[in-house]
């Protein structure tokens, strides 16, 4: 089974999370456990709170929404794409990402050539 994932990174403390794509069978598997141990306090609790009342159920829902919430999450405390892995660096993982992700532009900014024009083949964030 392929596992892919991106590297964030922020530019202020310098710390790099990894942040996997798509279903989360780990979040499936071991519930509230998957945000405690990325420090995650926010989806902790409410994963914790939801999953006693549905007896795990709600673990289905969470592993479709782990995943992109979690990046959404770092993104907006200031982290940016560090590195994306050389299978997914195509215009559709752009547009699925810009889909998912309302902080898309904050983490690639534009690239403009020297004649002011938008230059959509490089869009790797430095």
């Amino acid at each position: 089974m392929k596992h892919n994932s991106i590297l964030l990174k922020n530019p202020r403390t310098g710390t790099v999370r990894q942040a996997p794509l798509g279903f989360s069978w780990t979040v499936l598997l071991f519930g509230f456990f998957v945000p405690l141990l990325r420090r995650d306090w926010f989806w902790t609790a409410v994963m914790f709170i939801f999953t006693l009342p549905t007896c795990g159920l709600s673990s289905i829902i969470f592993s479709i929404t782990y995943n992109s919430s979690y990046i959404c999450r770092l993104i907006g405390k200031g982290y940016r794409i560090y590195r994306i892995p050389e299978n997914l660096r195509c215009k559709d993982f752009e547009k699925f990402f810009a889909l998912q992700n309302r902080a898309f532009n904050k983490a690639f900014p534009p690239v403009y050539d020297y004649r002011g024009e938008l230059n959509t083949a490089d869009r790797t964030a430095a």
